[in-house]
């Protein structure tokens, strides 16, 4: 059976087995835990400086917090594990 919705498209097909690694996944949790918490206390020392500084803590923030990011993803994909050759 097919069903469209608002351009999506569900069905009933099995498609391809896949499992996660939950110790994968968890970690991907802690990263992204600790890449937001380290971008807010960079944010909150932005908050107390001007120029140059101030510029620096932004930078900073915005690495850590896209890095962040970026890292919990990557891990995560790791995690998937689809069962084909």
């Amino acid at each position: 059976m097919r069903v469209t919705i608002a351009g999506l498209c569900f069905t009933d097909a099995s498609g391809l087995p896949f499992t996660h690694d939950g110790w994968l996944a968890a970690l991907s949790y802690v990263i992204a835990a600790v890449g937001s918490f380290a971008a807010l206390e960079m944010a909150e020392r932005l908050r107390a400086t001007t120029g140059v500084r101030a510029w620096m803590w932004l930078a900073g923030s915005a690495s850590a917090l896209g890095g962040g990011i970026w890292a919990m993803h990557f891990m995560a994909m790791l995690a998937l594990r689809i069962a084909v050759p």
